[in-house]
């Protein structure tokens, strides 16, 4: 068995009733060389005595409490900057994968130490509907594609931008992590587009991760600077010029590769183009309203 640390990172608020599930989920794993480093952002449930009943059991996992909540924008970066591991990866509570998940993408990633990061197929799971399975094969199998294809695949909404959910290697996320993450609706899409022009991506088509779509809104879940963002005037416009502008001001990415930018941004705003029309519209229309009151 590779000997190689995996740190996973789980940033948490209010999970006393989902965590354990994925507390016994990790234990799981084939892969045993691993340390879970869960942050309580200050819960106002049992969360982290959840978290340390696992924790008195098993030395591999770190439970941490935020004295004050630090937000999606803080409490991520956090997991990361306590990781000691080679390999990365973020998890959300409630969340699920198989039992091979970290073994077999880890093996991927020594065999290809050109790749950044590794991800499986996946199936996104609903409380009230069946599954919807996405298999990382086809025009989604990202192995061996240019930067321009895997760039304008993200841009264009392919739904690959869950490789933020699969394992990373250390450096290589905390390089990219030094600049704050984007401020705007669908951060995340932002931060992939500029993974795939800084490295590789490998992908596996097994099904190995479930992404449990949570039915309450993130607005209502957390309260910080990103799912305001959500609500803010011209949400959809301010995500499309974080969209461009993170890639161009990268230090990450080859002066090369930021010439990949310009023609898949200008196909999104051509494609969605009612869409930012009417953000535009109601971005102005709110504008009014608070300079009338």
């Amino acid at each position: 068995m590779n000997d190689k640390l995996v740190s996973i990172g789980i940033p948490t608020y209010n999970s006393e009733n989902r965590l354990g599930a994925l507390l016994e989920n990790f234990q799981k794993q084939t892969y045993r060389n691993l340390e879970l480093i869960v942050s309580d952002d200050a819960s106002k449930d049992n969360t982290f005595a959840v978290c340390a009943s696992y924790a008195a059991h098993d030395p591999r996992i770190r439970c941490m409490r935020q004295e004050k909540n630090l937000g999606q924008l803080g409490n991520f970066p956090f997991v990361l900057r306590e990781a000691k591991g080679e390999y990365f990866m973020w998890a959300s509570d409630d969340d699920h994968w198989s039992d091979h998940f970290v073994e077999k993408l880890v093996s991927v990633l020594d065999a290809h130490p050109e790749c950044g990061v590794a991800m499986s197929s996946y199936a996104r799971v609903f409380e009230d509907r069946p599954q919807k399975v996405f298999l990382m094969e086809g025009p989604y199998d990202l192995n061996e594609k240019s930067s321009f294809y895997l760039f304008r695949r993200m841009v264009l909404d392919a739904p690959i931008h869950t490789i933020s959910y699969g394992i990373f290697r250390r450096d290589f996320l905390t390089r990219l992590m030094k600049r704050p993450r984007p401020e705007c609706m669908r951060w995340e899409r932002v931060l992939m587009a500029e993974i795939t022009l800084a490295t590789e991506v490998r992908t596996i088509p097994e099904v190995l991760f479930f992404k449990h779509e949570n039915p309450i809104p993130m607005g209502t879940r957390y309260q910080d600077a990103l799912s305001r963002a959500y609500g803010k005037p011209f949400a959809l416009s301010r995500y499309a010029i974080a969209l461009l502008l993170r890639q161009f001001t990268s230090p990450m990415i080859p002066w090369y590769r930021k010439l990949y930018v310009i023609i898949p941004w200008i196909e999104l705003l051509l494609w969605r183009r009612w869409s930012y029309f009417e953000d535009l519209v109601r971005g102005f229309k709110i504008i009014a309203h608070r300079i009338r009151t």
